[in-house]
């Protein structure tokens, strides 16, 4: 047993501090595959001296992305890849909890169509034909598509509006999550508990019930 403890021990090692070491897995951990950038989509509070993101946005984004009329739209450059199956593109934030987060999302394909589920909150995107767009679990909300091809220069295509139109509607800093904005989940709770304290508090002990048992003439 001391033989095996001592294998444990020297064969620790921390996990974090090696991914930091080496600068190829650390790549693992960005945002993005072709760029160091970084879209901040969630306001960073301070909580107990400890920093955390803003709770979820207690409104969702309920307006028609959809059927959002573009000025005009033009195919753009996007990325050089070796293949790919032409499907739209589409926007980047779950309109649910305003999270930039559908690039993330788990892509299905059936009966012809195409759909991304956001990977928060599971709702589920059209991409193709004529409901492109539409979530089919939440009438509520829907997302703007738009059509992409590959090209034989070897880059992938997006048709895509004027950038000041497309930032106006679908910018980061417009539906980035604020903490004015959010609603405590744990409100309820935290007001439970504060109740249960301030209760314990004010019991003396000689307010607490005391339970008389009379047992041959013996009560305590």
């Amino acid at each position: 047993m001391e033989r095996q403890m001592q294998e444990l021990v020297d064969g620790y090692f921390c996990e974090w501090t090696e991914i930091l070491k080496d600068p190829e897995r650390q790549k693992a951990f960005r945002q993005f595959d072709n760029t160091d950038e970084e879209v901040e989509g969630v306001e960073i509070v301070t909580e107990r001296q400890q920093q955390r993101p803003a709770y979820w946005a207690s409104e969702a984004a309920e307006q028609d992305f959809k059927g959002h009329q573009w000025s005009e739209l033009a195919w753009q450059p996007l990325i050089q890849v070796g293949h790919f199956d032409e499907f739209p593109t589409a926007q980047q934030m779950c309109p649910h909890k305003r999270a930039f987060i559908l690039s993330d999302g788990i892509i299905g394909e059936g009966d012809g169509k195409y759909w991304v589920s956001c990977p928060h909150h599971k709702r589920n995107f059209e991409l193709n034909g004529s409901e492109a767009g539409k979530c089919s679990n939440d009438e509520s909300m829907n997302i703007a598509t738009f059509p992409v091809e590959e090209r034989e220069d070897g880059w992938i295509y997006v048709k895509l509006p004027p950038v000041p139109e497309l930032d106006a509607l679908l910018g980061t800093s417009r539906w980035k999550t604020k903490s004015s904005e959010s609603c405590n989940p744990f409100e309820r709770m935290d007001q439970k508990l504060e109740g249960c304290k301030k209760g314990r508090r004010a019991r003396k002990p000689q307010d607490v019930p005391r339970k008389v048992v009379t047992t041959n003439s013996i009560s305590w």
